[in-house]
């Protein structure tokens, strides 16, 4: 045991210093994200987000797939160029002309197929 008080402010200082470097990086990385989703709304990119919570019956996975499939569905003056997500989120990437109406009308569909918790938002950050 070092009973030292220096040793103990020196690694003060380091932990303080971690924790300043991580709240930079973390700073960069928001606004990272934050202009990559601006380049995306001036090309007419669009996105929809939803937090599904995880699947536990086939009436969940019954929402999720009929919200999926109607995302595949092009349109002729927009098309779905990604769905990603984990088990407990997807979001859907839409481009073109008719972008910002495609992913009203899912937004749409997410809520009447929504159970009553699902969070639904027009962007790529599903909370």
């Amino acid at each position: 045991m070092n009973d030292d008080p220096q040793h103990y402010c020196g690694r003060h200082r380091d932990r303080e210093a971690d924790l300043d470097e991580t709240a930079g990086l973390l700073e960069q990385l928001a606004v990272a994200s934050l202009l990559s989703e601006a380049e995306d709304l001036t090309r007419g990119v669009r996105h929809l987000s939803i937090a599904t919570g995880d699947p536990e019956t086939d009436d969940d996975l019954a929402r999720i797939n009929a919200l999926t499939t109607a995302a595949r569905d092009d349109r002729t003056d927009a098309k779905t160029t990604a769905i990603r997500g984990g088990s407990d989120y997807l979001t859907i990437r839409i481009e073109g002309a008719g972008a910002e109406a495609f992913v009203e009308d899912l937004a749409a569909l997410a809520h009447r197929l929504d159970p009553g918790f699902w969070r639904i938002n027009r962007s790529p950050h599903p909370t």
